[in-house]
């Protein structure tokens, strides 16, 4: 009981403002959070559209760079870097997507899809030919 009473009081409430709607939302912290620290948890609680669209946003950005470093990160791992560094403007449609090769055959590419969901992909090319 005690330990959770020192727990306690170690805390301090602070306020926290919603990047998109302006809510104020109270917070237990200890007390060394900068504002921008206050705000972002307090967008993160807050269930106004905006905030709801970046909590979308924020998951389908760490699925998407999950799935890159299933695909990637083992065999080519510089590919994996560069997918991964452009997630997060492909998932603000800052681009449209990135298609990057390899050099051995195999292309990654990163795309937002119609429905939103950001899409990763990995493409081996193989070419036969016979000449006569």
């Amino acid at each position: 009981m005690s330990e959770t009473r020192e727990k306690l009081e170690g805390t301090e409430t602070s306020y926290g403002t919603c990047k998109y709607c302006g809510q104020v939302h109270h917070l237990e912290t200890t007390g060394q959070c900068s504002e921008e620290q206050l705000n972002d948890w307090a967008t993160g609680m807050c269930s106004c559209a905006g905030a709801k669209m970046e909590k979308k946003r924020h998951t389908s950005e760490e699925k998407a760079k999950d799935n890159i470093e299933k695909l990637f990160r083992e065999n080519y791992p510089e590919t994996a870097d560069l997918l991964r560094q452009a997630v997060s403007p492909v998932v603000r449609s800052l681009i449209a997507g990135i298609t990057i090769d390899t050099g051995h055959g195999i292309k990654g590419k990163v795309t937002l899809t119609g429905k939103g969901n950001v899409k990763v992909e990995q493409s081996v090319s193989k070419k036969t030919s016979l000449e006569a």
